[in-house]
């Protein structure tokens, strides 16, 4: 309790309101530059937090705490002593004999609620039409966010504490200023993902990227081994192709690519085909999801349910995942203090119009505010973002019952839960009437 005590350089503090967050890279790959997790601290802990900058000793700390509060150290000794052990195990401190000076990494606000993450889709138009898409983007949709406006607000995220973005489309590469966004946005901010199809993939951008590669993920969607079916999927001949061209040119050059698939009843029974596809392309990682039942995937999940009592699938996915350790990451099952996914308060989604929705899934008319008309301060200190903020997602209410039906649907996202609901207006479930959800489910 005598040694100074310090955080390294892989953490970084976020006020909230009511607390904050230690945002942390988790390290799951080795080589991963987009990999993080966030730690849940209430107002004190948070607060102890912020003096670990190696000039106070642990117990000095905590004295002058119950000090400023007029407190009995002996009624805070426990709570303390374990986050400092926490925090110490989690390799996210330091402790030294003699005191140093460290500045820490702090943002945020105590006023109101600043995300950490943000997704730009900067354009909703694609060159592709896939089946599943949930913003059912085509090369018909023009709507475009331009490249001062993206600057702008870019450099209004960054001033607020965002850190680490995504730039995504529709189909980034269909932008006109494609590459005059991603610079900027490589080198404003300290991680970038990449979301695309891999089809348009230019010299010029390829240089850009091997530039930056050691702070980029790009993520390309690749939906079945059989080239004719992948095509079929996202509705243009050749795409296979052309996908997996740009999977191994991107990777030989030494970018982090993982490689996302999105499976439904024609394809479930290829992931393992599809992992050793993922290896011959020298991709770092393959993930795998179902298709949800936003925008066209609403026609093509009809198996989303079933699937979640077809064992022998369950047990198919064990041996795949098992046997493809190596590209399949798996994520720890660690303690989760917040209330919900972090969807419009921690993380946020912004279309090319400005409008911010909680996450990608949500649907367009789901606004929780617009960068290009409104300060962020009046964005964020919204009543919904609070909302948001204070939900308690499905699995974590004791009103989610365990025979319902869409339990395993709606799990952690409420988004998800409030989706289950949207046919059942006249029978809400339990967790939609404890919080008094009903206006939410009207909005889905």
């Amino acid at each position: 309790m005598n040694q100074y005590i310090f955080f390294n350089d892989n953490a970084r503090l976020h006020q909230l309101p009511h607390g904050g967050v230690i945002e942390v890279k988790n390290g799951m790959f080795k080589d991963e530059v987009f990999d993080f997790e966030y730690l849940d601290l209430n107002s004190s802990a948070f607060e102890a937090c912020t003096y670990f900058d190696g000039s106070m000793t642990i117990i000095d700390i905590l004295k002058d705490m119950c000090q400023k509060y007029k407190c009995d150290i002996n009624d805070h000794i426990e709570w303390y002593t374990n986050l400092v052990n926490d925090l110490y195990k989690k390799n996210l401190i330091n402790l030294v004999s003699n005191p140093v000076k460290k500045n820490l990494n702090i943002s945020g606000s105590t006023e109101y609620i600043t995300p950490l993450h943000a997704v730009f889709e900067i354009t909703h138009k694609c060159n592709l039409k896939c089946a599943h898409c949930y913003l059912e983007s085509s090369p018909q949709v023009q709507d475009t966010l331009s490249l001062d406006e993206f600057i702008m607000i870019a450099n209004n995220m960054y001033e607020n504490g965002i850190l680490t973005c995504e730039i995504t489309g529709g189909e980034v590469f269909v932008h006109p200023n494609a590459k005059e966004i991603l610079e900027f946005a490589l080198k404003k901010f300290k991680k970038v993902g990449i979301l695309t199809n891999g089809t348009l993939l230019k010299p010029d951008i390829l240089d850009l990227l091997i530039k930056y590669k050691k702070k980029i993920v790009i993520g390309i969607s690749l939906d079945s081994v059989n080239p004719e079916k992948h095509d079929n999927f996202r509705g243009k001949k050749n795409s296979f192709n052309q996908t997996c061209k740009t999977i191994k040119k991107l990777s030989e050059n030494g970018l982090f690519v993982r490689v996302g698939m999105s499976i439904y009843e024609d394809n479930m029974w290829e992931i393992n085909d599809m992992a050793n596809l993922v290896r011959k392309l020298g991709a770092s990682a393959f993930s795998y999801n179902w298709i949800d039942d936003f925008g066209r995937g609403k026609k093509m999940n009809q198996l989303k349910l079933n699937k979640l009592n077809n064992l022998s699938f369950a047990e198919f996915e064990v041996d795949v995942v098992k046997n493809n350790r190596d590209i399949i990451p798996l994520v720890p099952l660690t303690k989760n203090k917040a209330n919900n996914c972090g969807a419009g308060w921690r993380s946020i989604v912004m279309d090319p119009n400005g409008n911010i929705r909680p996450c990608a899934l949500f649907p367009k008319e789901f606004v929780i505010g617009n960068l290009k008309e409104q300060s962020y301060k009046d964005v964020f200190s919204s009543e919904i973002v609070n909302r948001l903020y204070s939900l308690q997602s499905p699995q974590k209410s004791k009103f989610c019952s365990d025979e319902c039906d869409f339990k395993d649907y709606c799990a952690g996202c409420y988004l998800k839960g409030l989706n289950s609901n949207k046919n059942h207006r006249t029978n809400y479930c339990g967790w939609v009437k404890n919080q008094k959800l009903e206006n939410l489910v009207e909005q889905i």
